[in-house]
């Protein structure tokens, strides 16, 4: 068995998340869905960022539709990328087994932001 990288760049609204995406407003933007179900379970994401603060959190789905932040055994989200991102960042995260997933930025201030997400996927 071999692994193929493979690299999707983020959409909003069907556009790429590139400097004129997110720049305009604070506020909540979600990534189009995502479908990870061939990833061998470790994601990277890379954002580059301006932000003055940025979250970045990701929801899960069965149809591409409807979104829910996942919850583990205990209770306690589990959809944690990263917290107050203020620079460029690359970040290894293993989301939750689900058919689509979409990411979630939180900005605090207008920023210019560029994000690329990466998965592994096993070719026989």
């Amino acid at each position: 068995m071999r692994n193929l990288l493979t690299r999707e760049y983020l959409k909003y609204g069907g556009t790429d998340i590139n400097a004129t995406a997110m720049t305009t407003a604070t506020g909540t933007y979600y990534s189009d869905a995502i479908r990870p179900h061939y990833s061998t379970g470790e994601v990277g994401l890379l954002v580059k960022t301006s932000a003055g603060s940025l979250a970045v959190t990701y929801e899960v789905s069965d149809d591409g539709l409807t979104f829910y932040e996942p919850y583990g055994t205990t209770g306690d989200k589990v959809n944690t990328i990263a917290g107050a991102l203020t620079e460029d960042t690359w970040v290894s995260f293993n989301p939750v087994v689900c058919e689509y997933m979409r990411i979630k930025f939180v900005l605090t201030a207008a920023n210019s932001t560029v994000s690329a997400i990466y998965h592994q996927q096993e070719k026989a």
